[in-house]
């Protein structure tokens, strides 16, 4: 195997190459493959993208106004807060992930093919 001072020698000599053996072209690929995906898992990967960017406004602004209506509420009492106040929180921020097929942007093919 060559080392990377070897390697770094060997280019400094004027080499413009590096002849590899197999064992270290075996090597060089077992640690690429730890790195590469399928179609199946870059697919569900985009998708995943997709949610995310459709879902993250609407969390932030609940997030807002959570935040906000926990802070007025805690400023009224601090060590008293009513608990109907703590589900309706808890509400908001669980359906702002929920995400519709109507909340697709305008131009998404998923947005059509379902309001038909």
């Amino acid at each position: 195997m060559h080392t990377i001072a070897d390697i770094k020698a060997h280019f400094a000599a004027g080499a413009e190459t590096v002849t590899l053996t197999k064992a270290e072209w075996d090597a060089v690929c077992d640690v690429v493959r730890a790195y590469c995906a399928t179609g199946k898992e870059r697919s569900a990967a985009v998708r995943e993208a997709e949610r995310v960017k459709r879902v993250a406004r609407p969390v932030w602004r609940a997030c807002a106004q959570v935040s906000e209506r926990m802070r007025r509420a805690l400023s009224r009492a601090p060590l008293a807060v009513r608990a109907d106040l703590v589900a309706d929180w808890e509400m908001r921020l669980r359906h702002a992930m929920t995400v519709d097929w109507q909340d697709l942007p305008p131009g998404h093919p998923g947005r059509w093919s379902r309001a038909r």
